[in-house]
């Protein structure tokens, strides 16, 4: 029994310019989930507003709210100028991984399980940080890399790099692994000593190779993300602690 855990054997080619360009599948994926994601969303928010004081919450919004919820942790302390657009930036991220993450569902490896698509997840995210942080002051955010002395300039400078590729790597390796474990083990069970039990054991292994580590892999990079941008705007957390403390007096 092969084990395809790669996730670019294929794709699908397309013409552009003259030359013959793969569209790999894994991008296709992302790419669809991308358009579930904002369908979700969409729907979500469309629904949840529909919903009357008076009756039973539908389903959408209980959704709804469970997302807004479960996500709410991690962006406490942003300034309140931030705080509502990146709450809901942290519940449709969620949402992504998940849909990125949970594809062995379906039979189809998990886009994440690539080391490329991995490391294209963690620039786009670290492209979203500093454009955010720098449109949040430039000033701060260029002061910050001479922080908290001029000499500390190259060692700010290999962070940059760092958080894309802690964070790419991290989401990689865990779902990768996940793969390889799961895989292994249902080929352990194949075995002929363990044919009965395959269909039962196999089945739970899957369910908790494809739910249980793709729920907790997307927390985590959802949660590092806020974290990155939480610190790249700490400035205005100190500014709106002060201010805030300030009104108290």
């Amino acid at each position: 029994m092969e084990l395809d855990i790669s996730g670019l054997e294929h794709g699908i080619p397309i013409m552009f310019m003259g030359q013959k360009v793969v569209i790999y599948m894994g991008v296709v994926y992302i790419a669809i989930a991308l358009l579930v994601m904002l369908l979700m969303s969409f729907s979500l928010r469309y629904f949840s507003k529909k919903q009357k004081r008076d009756e039973k919450p539908n389903v959408f919004l209980v959704i709804a709210e469970s997302l807004w919820k479960f996500s709410g942790g991690p962006t406490e302390g942003i300034p309140d100028k931030y705080e509502k657009s990146l709450h809901v930036f942290a519940v449709n991220l969620f949402i992504l991984l998940m849909l990125i993450n949970t594809t062995a569902l379906w039979g189809i490896n998990p886009p994440a399980a690539n080391v490329f698509i991995a490391l294209g997840l963690g620039l786009l995210v670290g492209i979203i940080i500093h454009v955010l942080a720098i449109s949040a002051g430039p000033a701060e955010y260029f002061k910050s890399f001479f922080e908290p002395f001029w000499i500390m300039f190259p060692l700010n400078l290999v962070e940059v790099f760092s958080q894309v590729i802690s964070i790419s790597m991290r989401l990689f390796g865990n779902m990768l692994a996940g793969i390889v474990l799961a895989e292994l083990m249902k080929m352990a069970l194949a075995n002929a000593n363990f044919l009965i039990l395959y269909p039962i054991f196999g089945g739970i292994l899957s369910l908790y190779s494809d739910l249980f580590i793709a729920t907790i892999q997307s927390l985590i990079f959802m949660t590092l993300t806020i974290s990155y941008i939480k610190g790249r705007l700490g400035h205005l957390i100190h500014e709106d602690k002060n201010h805030s403390k300030m009104e108290m007096k």
